[in-house]
């Protein structure tokens, strides 16, 4: 099969490439780089898993223009925090070479679900046409942005409810900067920026 031909270094330009696109387009691109991946027999589930944890990052342009200019008031902070994202991924990335890597290369590639679909797969994906791949490309982009904007309302929802009882016991803002880091990302680096200082940094 093509994915049992794959070599050692044809696996880390995979790892390589996932890496790029999430640290490039933002969420949840590595993610779904890796996911498909998988699910076509190219790696096996727990490297997935692994580059999972270091391959799905934020776009620099959210990072500098939003959280940087508009939260922080300043590109350079938003640099400097791109900068430390990209370097805990790597620090994972190290990690997962060091002390998982060899686990992983003892499951079988084979073991991927949907490994006997990649040759049909790829034979239906070169069979149609320009129109077809471009409304395939539209209706699941537009599903998943409905998708993603769901999870986002509900979060946010979820926040200001949870910020109710907060403000009724007059809890410190960086409790509610903390949770908020926790389950709405944009809502946690705002937050996080009103604290301000090194704590806000942090």
């Amino acid at each position: 099969s093509v994915a049992s031909r794959i070599t050692a270094s044809g696996r880390r330009v995979s790892v390589l490439t996932a890496a790029i696109l999430g640290s490039l387009c933002g969420f949840p691109v590595g993610a779904s780089v890796t996911a498909a991946m998988y699910r076509n027999g190219i790696i096996p589930r727990r490297r997935a898993e692994y580059m999972a944890g270091f391959c799905n990052n934020t776009g620099p342009a959210f990072v500098v223009d939003v959280i940087g200019r508009s939260f922080w008031g300043s590109s350079i902070a938003g640099w400097m925090f791109y900068i430390c994202q990209i370097s805990s991924s790597l620090i994972l990335f190290l990690l997962w070479r060091l002390l998982f890597r060899r686990r992983a290369e003892k499951q079988s590639v084979t073991s991927a679900p949907y490994f006997d679909k990649r040759k049909s797969s790829a034979i239906s994906i070169d069979q149609q046409n320009a129109a077809d791949i471009f409304c395939g490309a539209v209706s699941s982009s537009s599903a998943a942005v409905i998708r993603i904007c769901g999870y986002i309302v509900f979060f946010y929802v979820t926040l200001r409810l949870i910020e109710v009882p907060l403000a009724f016991l007059r809890a410190p803002q960086l409790v509610f900067a903390g949770i908020s880091a926790v389950l709405k990302f944009t809502t946690g680096t705002s937050v996080a920026a009103s604290v301000g200082g090194h704590t806000g940094v942090m």
